[in-house]
């Protein structure tokens, strides 16, 4: 894997400070694998919802208002932030980048924002509902 200088020397420094703190040699290869396990435990959507769900929290929302976080979280990890989008043969699209909450019922037809009436669909099969409930 080819990287930049800048980055190279960003990397040093991330393995002489994780080796200050354990008090032992730490490859360049273990430090990478320790600030990559950081970054998804802290921003994976998943894993946050892992840590932050609590089901009885859920409460039924009003029309008109903002998603709760409780239902992002339990949409994410029912959905595992994948594109919930099936395919004819019955195979699950396999999207995990740009995707989108969707109301099944929509929220101008009284659809509220329940873990129950959202899915997660990748932005081509979002565009593709839409279209087919407008025809």
């Amino acid at each position: 894997m080819g990287i930049s200088i800048a980055l190279e020397a960003k990397l040093k420094r991330l393995c002489d400070l994780f080796s200050q703190k354990t008090q032992r040699a730490v490859s360049m290869e273990e430090a990478l694998e320790t600030l990559t396990d950081s970054y998804l435990e802290k921003n994976d959507p998943i894993k946050k919802a892992e840590r932050n769900l609590c089901p009885d929290r859920i409460k039924t929302p009003k029309p008109g208002r903002a998603t709760s976080a409780q239902v992002i979280h339990a949409v994410n990890l029912r959905d595992q932030t994948q594109c919930v989008f099936r395919y004819s043969d019955g195979t699950r699209c396999e999207e995990r980048r740009w995707t989108d909450r969707h109301h099944v019922k929509e929220v101008a037809n009284g659809g509220l924002s329940t873990v129950e009436n959202l899915a997660t669909l990748c932005s081509g099969h979002h565009k593709y509902l839409h279209s087919r409930v407008l025809r």
